[in-house]
């Protein structure tokens, strides 16, 4: 399996690898064993499992905060900050952040 860097993906990318890896995430945390898995089949994208779960939590906290906060001020956004926080908000695993610091930068 080859090792990625967990920052290149977009938060539905993770959310997909999250639903596709799902199996493995109950049984890990279950405490079963998983019959035929090697240590690299317990791994999400390089990730242990533990890592993975925290990484994507954290991530969807971030996600709905910026979500939250781009649409209680899509009024008081200029037309511009309301495109690239969409955008930026859906493409980017720093997504989050980049549509949070637009919104509280750029609100009127």
């Amino acid at each position: 399996m080859k090792k990625s860097n967990i920052l290149s993906y977009s938060f539905p990318q993770l959310l997909v690898e999250f639903k596709k890896n799902q199996p493995l995430i109950k049984a890990y945390f279950k405490g079963d064993l998983i019959e035929g898995a090697d240590d690299d089949s317990k791994k999400i994208l390089g990730l242990s499992v533990a890592l993975f779960v925290v990484l994507f939590l954290i991530s969807l906290i971030l996600w709905v905060w910026a979500l939250i906060a781009l649409m209680r001020n899509w009024h008081n956004l200029p037309t511009w900050a309301q495109v690239l926080g969409l955008i930026i908000l859906f493409g980017f695993f720093v997504g989050p952040v980049g549509t949070l610091i637009i919104v509280y930068v750029a609100r009127k």
